[in-house]
C-alpha cells in the first residue's frame, strides 16, 4: 500500500505513511461527529417519550460535554495529521526537485 501511495501521488516513504495516519484520523473524527448527533437522539427521544427526569440530565450534560471535547482532540490531531504532514512533505519534494536541478 505504501510502494501505491508512492507511486501514485509522488510522495516519499514517510509522507505515505503520513497519508496513511491523516485518513485514519479523519476517519475518527467522522465518527466523532457522528456521536454528537447520536447524544442529541437519545436526549430527543427521552423528552418525547417523557423520560427526561432530573437524574438523567446530568448524564446527558456530561455526555454532551465529553462528546465536545472528543471532537475537540480529534479535529487537533486530524488537523496536525493532514496539514502539518502535507507541509513537511511539501518541503521535502522541493528539496529532492532542488537536489535534481
Amino acid at each position: 500500500m505504501i510502494k501505491y501511495l508512492q507511486h501514485k501521488f509522488a510522495l516519499s516513504r514517510d509522507g505515505a505513511v503520513d497519508m496513511i495516519k491523516a485518513c485514519i484520523s479523519v476517519t475518527v473524527t467522522n465518527i466523532s461527529l457522528m456521536m454528537s448527533a447520536g447524544v442529541l437522539y437519545l436526549l430527543i427521544s427521552d423528552m418525547l417519550g417523557n423520560g427526561l427526569t432530573a437524574e438523567r440530565l446530568p448524564l446527558y450534560i456530561g455526555g454532551s460535554i465529553g462528546v465536545i471535547a472528543l471532537i475537540w482532540v480529534t479535529n487537533f490531531i486530524q488537523y496536525n495529521k493532514t496539514f502539518l504532514a502535507t507541509y513537511k512533505e511539501s518541503g521535502v519534494r522541493r528539496t529532492t526537485l532542488a537536489e535534481r536541478l
